[in-house]
């Protein structure tokens, strides 16, 4: 990401505070806002499951990809911070900041994908393993779980 870019970013956002306690998000709301949390933290949950958002991690992005989707979770602020808020313009493809957006919310993502998955495979361990994959999908058979994800990657 170019120092550019970052300035024309922040030169587009506008910040936000929170008070400890407060809700940040609700879900079913809608919202045309991407947020890029600066510090405190937060507890994003959905269906009673939560998980944490740190500093650098951004919120809203699925905005990106639909138009007027309701927020899929509930964002808490167990502590008092600062965002940045990015209000996503209407013409969202001719939009030169969307790339660094798209930057941070994919790095964003995965930090949330390998949360849930040590969360899954401690679940796992405390259950005494994984259940076993059925047929169709055992790694090992032909058009199963492992040739459908190499064939998402071309190999």
């Amino acid at each position: 990401c170019e120092r550019r870019d970052v300035e024309v970013f922040v030169d587009r956002c506008r910040l936000r505070t929170f008070q400890s306690g407060a809700t940040v998000l609700r879900s079913g709301e809608r919202s045309e806002e991407i947020l890029l949390l600066l510090d405190g933290s937060l507890q994003a949950e959905v269906d009673g499951v939560g998980f944490p958002v740190r500093p650098g991690d951004v919120l809203g992005e699925a905005a990106l990809f639909t138009d007027d989707m309701p927020a899929l979770f509930t964002v808490n602020a167990p502590s008092a911070g600062r965002a940045l808020v990015f209000e996503l313009p209407p013409r969202r493809g001719e939009d030169p900041v969307g790339a660094a957006i798209e930057r941070a919310m994919l790095a964003s993502m995965s930090r949330r994908i390998r949360h849930a998955n040590s969360k899954v495979k401690k679940a796992w361990k405390d259950a005494d393993g994984p259940p076993p994959a059925p047929e169709s999908e055992s790694p090992k058979s032909a058009g199963g779980l492992a040739d459908r994800i190499r064939g998402l990657f071309g190999r």
